[in-house]
């Protein structure tokens, strides 16, 4: 017969809009406990230099009661030197007592 032969409606190709959260849907949303983040642009605080010295002077004593870590030293490396001739080679091994050297 005459009729068209009409594409199913999900086949329909159209972009979705991420849906808008009302005021309903998080309510909904809540009560299943699933988290609703909505992105507000964060308000800068005004802060008295007072409360800044405070609050430093609280982050210094913070820091200050932390327990001094040595500075990292990496662990001596053994080296190798090559006398004139060639053949006068020396192993320095810092970590061996005592020095090592061969061909003397």
């Amino acid at each position: 017969q005459g009729k068209k032969c009409q594409p199913h409606p999900s086949h329909r190709k159209y972009v979705k809009k991420p849906a808008e959260i009302t005021r309903g849907k998080r309510r909904k949303l809540e009560r299943i406990k699933a988290p609703v983040t909505i992105l507000r642009k964060a308000k800068q605080l005004e802060v008295s230099s007072e409360e800044q010295e405070v609050s430093v002077q609280k982050m210094l004593s913070y820091v200050n009661q932390m327990p001094h870590q040595e500075n990292f030293q990496p662990p001596p490396l053994p080296f190798v030197s090559f006398g004139l001739d060639g053949m006068n080679v020396k192993y320095h091994d810092n970590n061996a007592i005592p020095k090592i050297s061969h061909f003397d």
